[in-house]
């Protein structure tokens, strides 16, 4: 088995952008954020495709637009045909779990 890099993918709620101490905010202090944002991959630039939780997951987990995954409001299903993050890496030879919300 070859080396691979660990994949840690946290989605967190009602979250700015600003809200760890890493992204120069004064009023808050949050160390182990700021650790996991040093050593590891931080998206400055990213989006929320939609305004509603689930279908915001849905998205992010599929790659697609909330409005073609079966999602459009909370309590959805995802389309059975569609391929999540997790199954696509665990096609690649990792173990992966979704675990939260």
């Amino acid at each position: 088995m070859t080396d691979r890099p660990n994949i840690l993918f946290i989605n967190t709620d009602q979250q700015s952008w600003n809200a760890i101490s890493a992204y120069n905010n004064p009023y808050v202090h949050t160390p182990n954020m700021d650790r996991l944002h040093g050593n590891g991959v931080s998206f400055m630039k990213a989006y929320c495709s939609d305004p509603v939780c689930a279908p915001a997951r849905s998205s992010w987990m599929t790659g697609r637009y909330a409005s073609e995954t079966g999602v459009p409001f909370n309590g959805g299903c995802l389309h059975a045909h569609l391929l999540d993050l997790g199954q696509i890496l665990n096609s690649n030879g990792y173990r992966a779990f979704h675990c939260g919300k």
